[in-house]
């Protein structure tokens, strides 16, 4: 059977979620497909699932791998991949039955080297909620202008709510960081938008992103998160390795800058420490879009006030003096009757 789509599906420990997400691919209108799902060092009951599921569809493909990371595991099914597009679908997350087939049929109705839908629905504590803004949707079609694909970039990385030929990945050499970091679909899909011919749109078909808090999700960012920083000077360095439009460096400086702030705000003050060493050192293009100016002359120079004195911090030594207007002040205040 002719392979349209490849549908890869990284999966770690996902038994809660697995069955509803492999019922949704199963059941798709497009029959014509493979389902790669790469068995990523799972401990729980996520290998007896998928064993299952293959007994019942011979379109499952099962790979084991000890990657530990969506990215690696993303890379080990690109590599087994037959289809003439590739999807990628997370295992806790799920898809409308015509999905596929209505992205692949933009796709190949439009000589398309990415199709993707604008549907994507945010699943939190069992709410449905509308994710409205993906950086497009179909009335800015055909996406193939700086402009237009800088709205994708700045809006979001994600890799899931697209189907990408296959042949223009290979030509390219687009694919994923082996690393445990959320901007690893940045890398992928960063590269694919900005070398993408002929990117369409579509708003039929819904993706469905479950959102799952959980202690990693809760954590605070550590060292091991400052990877985030090459992920963006990779991609400025295929900018200029493929003499690309000088535009796009601005359009990943500030991509980046958003991403890196949001990193920032979410580590310790010890971790902000070494990592405002790690920008200056290692990407200071962005310095100053994520710790702002004002925000390191705090940390030279402050003033606070404390009962009638005031402390100025210079440096880290504090100064305590005498605040003289509220000491006046409580003076006046003493000598006037209760």
């Amino acid at each position: 059977m002719n392979k349209k789509i490849s549908i890869i599906i990284p999966v770690h420990n996902a038994q809660e979620y697995l069955q509803k997400c492999l019922d949704s691919i199963i059941n798709q209108t497009l029959k014509e497909i493979e389902i790669i799902c790469v068995n990523d060092s799972s401990t729980d009951n996520t290998v007896g699932i998928l064993d299952n599921y293959q007994q019942k569809d011979s379109r499952i493909k099962i790979i084991n791998t000890d990657c530990k990371c969506s990215g690696g595991a993303r890379n080990r099914g690109l590599e087994a991949a037959n289809g003439e597009y590739i999807g990628f679908v997370d295992a806790d997350d799920w898809v409308d039955k015509d999905y596929f087939e209505k992205l692949y049929i933009t796709a190949k109705e439009n000589s398309c080297d990415i199709a993707a839908t604008s549907s994507v629905v945010l699943i939190e504590n069992g709410k449905e909620k509308s994710i409205k803004y993906v950086g497009a949707t179909p009335a800015d079609n055909p996406v193939n202008t700086i402009e237009k694909k800088k709205k994708c970039i700045i809006a979001t990385g994600i890799c899931w709510n697209k189907i990408y030929r296959k042949d223009f990945l290979e030509k390219n050499n687009i694919h994923f960081k082996n690393i445990h970091n959320p901007s690893e679909d940045n890398y992928f899909s960063i590269q694919a938008i900005i070398l993408a011919d002929n990117i369409l749109f579509i708003d039929t078909t819904s993706y469905y992103y479950r959102f799952v808090c959980n202690s990693q999700t809760k954590a605070r960012k550590t060292v091991k998160d400052f990877w985030v920083t090459d992920i963006y000077k990779q991609i400025l360095d295929v900018i200029d390795n493929k003499n690309l439009d000088s535009q796009w460096k601005d359009v990943i400086l500030q991509r980046a800058a958003a991403d890196i702030k949001l990193y920032y705000s979410e580590m310790d003050k010890a971790t902000k420490k070494k990592f405002s060493k790690h920008l200056k050192k290692t990407f200071p293009e962005v310095l100053k879009s994520v710790i702002p100016k004002n925000s390191i002359l705090k940390k030279i120079f402050s003033m606070t006030n404390h009962d009638i004195h005031k402390v100025i911090t210079i440096i880290g030594i504090k100064l305590k003096i005498k605040n003289k207007r509220l000491i006046k002040k409580i003076e006046q205040q003493k000598q006037m009757p209760v």
